[in-house]
């Protein structure tokens, strides 16, 4: 199910082959595709380098975290706030 008040997927609703992002990886702008589910987890199938690479991996990721629509966060603007703490 997805919460319809934020981007956030909120249960185990999904289905193998959807397309979705994590906030963990590239900051939620990398398309991502689920190629297995876990109780808590997501087995994502993209390419984890953020596109530099054009690669195709696999990896498990918790369902917290999944994004139904890319980020619109700027990864600069986390990286200033992080270095200004």
């Amino acid at each position: 199910m997805i919460s319809h008040f934020t981007n956030k997927i909120t249960d185990m609703n999904l289905q193998l082959g959807q397309k979705v992002y994590h906030k963990k990886i590239y900051w939620g702008r990398e398309v991502m595709e689920v190629t297995g589910i876990k109780k808590d987890e997501v087995l994502l199938k993209g390419d984890y380098s953020g596109g530099t690479h054009n690669v195709s991996q696999e990896g498990w990721m918790p369902i917290k975290g999944l994004l139904r629509n890319r980020s619109k966060v700027n990864p600069l603007d986390i990286i200033m706030k992080k270095f200004h703490q």
